[in-house]
């Protein structure tokens, strides 16, 4: 009823988890109030239910503001961390993650100011500032109430831990909406600079239904990007088995041009059933890059040409690239094809059909390479 202040604090115990909330507010002779501080904790499951499936892992929340007075708005602020979080993945593992996340919030703007949005696995780490707010209404028919957003990175490191390239520092923005009838999370703008040149651009959302697995949309398109660069980009959940595939086996060189498409409805991840050629597809044009083959085949370097993939099938087609073996013989490979059928189903099975110049002896040791072999049925080396 007048000036003073007051306190407040408590713990308990929430399904075996810890909480405790502590909170103070004062105020002046007007009723304002001058200060306002609160904080709640809660404390990390177990171990043992934490290995049982994906888990929510320590929360911290801190509030602190004050009521405006002549020219100054009244404040909120907020800082919220999420520590020692797991998402389940199912067949694929699990995804640790850690969130910290500084916001706020001041009458009249109309949004809430991002401050810090930092959002860390493994040795990815994401950086993040900008603003998320109410859209205005345009009076276009059909148009739902949404949330929009529009978040910047001045730096960011991706790693992805199946990956043996460089962690990839980048700057990106993400801009959209968020549909609330329509429970859909759309990125309307995505952009990813790796370089002075290089730039992947791209659109996506989540279509969030009850009791179902997210449904995910995801197209981007790369231009002159380093293959490690793109190797990095590639999504985690977006063509598995072709994505492994490229990771272990293309290396160096440059992305002339690529685009990837990945498209699922509701439920549809994770059912057990692969995904066909219409739900993710993609096609790279690389130049000077290095591809494996198969067993003991020296790799292909400096080639030129295009790998595709449409659901589990991977193929590559060479335009023109070297083979040079341990003795220092250089064979040219050109007009060159490498299918691989079912990359979802061990063992992975390739048939390679390539044409090869040089000298015989080049040749000859090119074919003595297992999985050819070829020189076991003449008997001759390549020194003959």
């Amino acid at each position: 009823s007048g000036p003073g202040g007051m306190e407040l604090s408590s713990d308990a115990d929430i399904d075996g988890r810890a909480l405790t909330i502590a909170a103070s507010a004062s105020r002046d002779k007007t009723r304002r109030v001058t200060a306002l501080a609160a904080s709640v904790e809660i404390a990390q499951t177990g171990a043992a239910a934490a290995a049982s499936g994906g888990t929510l892992g320590a929360i911290a929340l801190k509030l602190a503001g004050s009521e405006g007075s002549g020219e100054n708005a009244s404040q909120l602020t907020a800082s919220l961390s999420f520590a020692g979080s797991v998402l389940d993945l199912g067949s694929r593992g699990s995804l640790p993650a850690d969130v910290d996340l500084d916001a706020t919030l001041v009458a009249g703007a109309n949004k809430i100011q991002v401050d810090r949005l930092q959002v860390r696995t493994g040795r990815s780490s994401f950086d993040f500032a900008g603003s998320i707010g109410p859209k205005p209404a345009t009076g276009t028919a059909g148009e739902e109430p949404s949330y929009r957003y529009d978040l910047t990175s001045d730096h960011s490191t991706l790693a992805p831990s199946e990956s043996s390239e460089p962690a990839l520092d980048f700057i990106a923005r993400v801009a959209g909406v968020y549909q609330t009838r329509s429970r859909k999370l759309i990125a309307e703008q995505i952009g990813i600079r790796s370089g002075a040149a290089s730039e992947a651009l791209g659109t996506a959302s989540v279509e969030f239904a009850r009791g179902k697995v997210p449904g995910i949309s995801v197209a981007f398109n790369v231009h002159d990007m380093p293959v490690s660069h793109v190797k990095q980009l590639w999504p985690w959940f977006s063509a598995r088995n072709a994505r492994l595939w490229v990771l272990k086996n293309l290396f160096g060189g440059r992305v002339v041009d690529a685009s990837l498409q990945f498209q699922v409805v509701p439920g549809r991840l994770g059912n057990g059933i692969p995904l066909s050629s219409d739900e993710v597809f993609g096609r790279f044009q690389i130049e000077g890059s290095r591809f494996d083959t198969a067993g003991h085949i020296p790799p292909i370097r400096d080639a030129v040409g295009v790998v595709e993939f449409h659901g589990n099938d991977v193929d590559v087609a060479l335009s023109s690239g070297n083979v040079y073996m341990a003795s220092g013989r250089t064979v040219a490979a050109s007009n060159g094809t490498l299918k691989i059928k079912a990359a979802n189903r061990p063992p992975v099975i390739g048939a390679l059909d390539i044409d090869v110049a040089g000298e015989a002896s080049a040749i000859a040791e090119l074919a003595s390479y297992e999985p050819i072999n070829a020189m076991r049925h003449v008997g001759l080396l390549p020194d003959d």
